[in-house]
């Protein structure tokens, strides 16, 4: 199975181990499904939003305190499913590989955005859908773009 592919499965299972869907996808229940603790810290490093790892065997998501803001919210939901796809996709074991933050973007888009949404609302905007979803605009746009690009002028607008 080709990655995004596989990014896509591996957040349907999700979805479907969730038992429902309702809009916006409740990270949290995500984060406890899977075990992982969602922690805030001081401690990323400067420009980093997140972190995905592991300590004394227990799984950790952990966030940046300037996205930790009400005004922020979009961010830090994608954040968040960003480094909890470090832990599905079993990243943890090599960090440092580019190619595992592209699978986690994916994860994170098709896990917040399932593509049902952009199929059963075949006229909605990347604005919208950002709305719909509790996602950064850019986010909804890029997503859209890999469910459409047969027709993206139609669906990418402000």
């Amino acid at each position: 199975m080709d990655e995004p592919k596989q990014c896509a499965q591996r957040s349907l299972n999700a979805l479907v181990e969730l038992g429902k869907l309702t809009l916006p996808i409740d990270i949290g229940i995500i984060a406890r499904l899977y075990n992982i603790n969602i922690i805030v810290s001081a401690e990323l490093t400067k420009g980093a939003y997140g972190m995905a790892f592991n300590y004394n065997n227990i799984r950790y998501a952990a966030i940046a305190p300037i996205i930790n803001t009400p005004l922020q919210l979009p961010l830090l939901r994608y954040t968040i499913a960003h480094e909890i796809a470090h832990h599905i996709m079993g990243h943890l074991l090599n960090p440092w590989d580019n190619n595992n933050e592209v699978q986690a973007d994916e994860y994170a888009r098709s896990l917040l955005i399932p593509a049902a949404v952009v199929t059963l609302n075949p006229n909605i905007t990347a604005t919208d859908l950002s709305r719909l979803c509790c996602v950064p605009y850019e986010v909804a746009r890029h997503r859209l773009i890999e469910l459409c690009a047969d027709n993206i002028e139609e669906y990418i607008t402000c």
